[in-house]
Formats: C-alpha cells, sequence, structure tokens
C-alpha cells in the first residue's frame, strides 16, 4: 500500500516541478534534508534510470533504510551497481560490501575485492583500507590475480634484509624451497604476511618468495 501511495503522489508532484523536466538532483536532497522522502524519491527515481549516478546511489539507500518506502535490499543493490557502473565511488564501496556480506545479491568475494580496489584506485579512502588491509595482511595472492598492484604507491612497503645473508624461501616457513639469497642491505616489496614471514617480491619478478620478519626492517624506520 506505502508503494500505491508513492506511486500516486508522484504522479500528482512531478507535473508542478518545473525543475524535473531536466531532472534536478539537488531538488531531491532538499526533499531528503525535509524529511520528504516521497517526494526525494519522485525526483530521484525517474533521474536514476536515465543513468544519473548520484540519483542511483541515493535511491539506493532510500530502499535500503525503507525512507518513504518498504525496505528491499535487493532493491537498494540493484541501483548501487547501476551507480557503480557509472563510477559512483561510494556506489562501488556500497557494491563491494553487499558482495562481502552477501546481502541483497550472492556472495563473491572475487567481485567484492574487484570493487574496492576500483574505488581505491580513484581514491576512495574506506576502500583504499581495507585493499591494504587484503593484500598485506590476508593468505591470498592478489598480486597474482591484480598485476597492477605493484604499480600502486600506497600499497609499497619496502623491507630492508638485516641478516648477513638470509634465505628467501617458496613458502612461508623453513621447509620451503630455498629459491633465493639475499644479502645485508638488500631492499624487496612487501606484498604479503603470514605467520611471521614476509611474501616479497623477488628481482626477476617472476615470483613471490619468502622471508623471516625478523630478519628485515621497514625501509622507513630508523
Amino acid at each position: 500500500m506505502r508503494f500505491i501511495r508513492i506511486l500516486f503522489l508522484c504522479l500528482t508532484f512531478l507535473p508542478l516541478e518545473a525543475a524535473l523536466a531536466e531532472g534536478d538532483f539537488d531538488l531531491g536532497l532538499q526533499h531528503m534534508r525535509e524529511g520528504d522522502y516521497a517526494k526525494a524519491f519522485c525526483v530521484w527515481e525517474p533521474l536514476a534510470k536515465l543513468g544519473h549516478p548520484d540519483a542511483q546511489f541515493n535511491l539506493g539507500w532510500l530502499y535500503a533504510n525503507g525512507n518513504g518506502l518498504n525496505v528491499s535490499v535487493e532493491d537498494a543493490v540493484y541501483w548501487w551497481q547501476q551507480a557503480a557502473n557509472n563510477s559512483h565511488l561510494d556506489a562501488q564501496f556500497a557494491i563491494g560490501l553487499a558482495y562481502t556480506t552477501g546481502e541483497g545479491i550472492k556472495s563473491d568475494l572475487n567481485k567484492a575485492f574487484y570493487w574496492f580496489l576500483t574505488a581505491a584506485k580513484s581514491g576512495h579512502q574506506d576502500s583504499i583500507d581495507i585493499i591494504k588491509r587484503l593484500v598485506l595482511e590476508s593468505n591470498t595472492d592478489y598480486y597474482a590475480q591484480y598485476p597492477e598492484l605493484y604499480d600502486i604507491p600506497w600499497l609499497r612497503q619496502n623491507l630492508i634484509v638485516t641478516g648477513d645473508v638470509v634465505n628467501i624461501r617458496s613458502a612461508p616457513n623453513t621447509k620451503g624451497k630455498i629459491v633465493f639469497k639475499a644479502k645485508k642491505g638488500d631492499i624487496f616489496m612487501k606484498t604479503a604476511e603470514k605467520d611471521g614471514w614476509f611474501g616479497i617480491k623477488l628481482p626477476d619478478q617472476s615470483q613471490i618468495g619468502w622471508i623471516y620478519g625478523k630478519l628485515t626492517k621497514d625501509s622507513k624506520s630508523n
């Protein structure tokens, strides 16, 4: 019944709003600030259908919160996905969260990472924080899936070897095969961390090796 009332309101409201001929997103914001979510919906829905990313993102939140209409996580995710496809950073982050939790969409951690990374590369700080944690602290080798990670400045964490001669192994333990021997002062880019070992990018760029963390120091430390 609530949707029918909103539909009736939109049919009677739109002809009175000349600004909606071109679609005035700010008008929807004004209605939302005034607590008139139904009018905000009437403004944003046609804009969203025309591909306006801010309208799509905000329409998603109306559905997610049940502001002026029934809660529908599926509709919220649908509109966030449209906004994400239109390069809306907050929507890309929201879709990343949706794929992580599986709310309103089938859980898919690979797609979640993709959307977090997409937003992070454009400077979305919350997405940057998540990507840093996933890449540097999890057991997944994201560098193999996304080689562009090597070129992202805020992911670069260089380590200096402090031992005289240090074995670099194929796995994060002493059972791993020795794949390289590093010398004191050598610098490597950190790519992962597990059980006190650091994954590092080897000089030939073709593989990742593992070095015991206590035999290194951060290049930024004194």
